[in-house]
């Protein structure tokens, strides 16, 4: 009993510190009153915690206001060089995007879902970077995504898989049959296709990328418009994209 009312104390604090902050962003900045009523917390607890938030660097007060700081910024930064991948692969994927003039992506698997960690615009025709850098997505609506289950173990790939396929976008496939062939099909040609089923009008082609012991690290990706990236297109940038994933994977010795 006395070892864990103290840890569960301790968890709920970390709680409310990272639900204040979701908060402070979500609304763009926020007062104590404003944040007490949202989170049902006292005042002083909320003072507090962002009183701490302050004193690290993570929180900046504007009057009778508290916003998320630009440390968090930094410290996402810190976090992002710390991947292997984005190491190895960010100064790869700019001269790709250079060399193609369309957006090249860096993205990881975490907690079952798609992570971009890097995203590189070649040219002023390029689509935007269809999901912003730190957040996530899901894996089977993504090329990136359908790259890396292409090449996960089986348990971790059934993982995924076995639960409901949430649909993006009317093109999204969310039958695991169809799914399967799918990745089949990435594994037969050694690339991923997304035809509009994360976002209509965009398509992209990934390739995976590994360590030297074979096991997975990321993939890379190009996106484009969808009137852009015909399937001609497609096959052209599928051998730059794996030529890119080539280049990071000998990179590491």
């Amino acid at each position: 009993m006395g070892t864990n009312g103290p840890e569960q104390r301790s968890i709920k604090s970390v709680i409310t510190t990272f639900a204040i902050v979701d908060e402070l962003i979500d609304r763009q900045g926020a007062g104590v009153t404003e944040l007490s009523d949202a989170l049902d917390c006292s005042k002083t607890t909320v003072h507090t915690h962002l009183s701490t938030l302050s004193q690290l660097g993570y929180v900046s007060q504007q009057g009778d206001e508290y916003h998320a700081s630009l440390g968090f910024l930094s410290t996402g930064n810190r976090v992002r060089e710390n991947f292997d991948f984005y190491h190895y692969g960010a100064s790869i994927a700019n001269s790709l995007a250079e060399k193609t003039g369309e957006v090249v992506h860096l993205a990881v698997e975490e907690d079952q879902m798609v992570h971009f960690v890097h995203a590189t615009r070649g040219g002023p025709e390029a689509i935007e970077s269809v999901t912003p850098i730190g957040r996530k997505t899901l894996l089977h609506a993504t090329a990136v995504g359908k790259a890396m289950l292409a090449h996960m173990p089986d348990e971790c790939r059934d993982a995924v898989l076995d639960r409901e396929l949430e649909p993006m976008t009317s093109e999204t496939i969310t039958d695991r049959e169809l799914l399967d062939e799918e990745l089949e099909l990435v594994r037969e040609r050694g690339f991923a296709v997304n035809n509009q089923e994360q976002v209509l009008g965009a398509r992209s082609v990934a390739c995976p990328v590994k360590y030297v012991s074979g096991e997975l690290m990321g993939a890379i990706a190009i996106s484009g418009h969808a009137s852009r990236l015909d399937d001609t297109r497609i096959e052209e940038l599928a051998a730059s994209v794996r030529g890119a994933a080539n280049q990071i994977e000998i990179d590491q010795g």
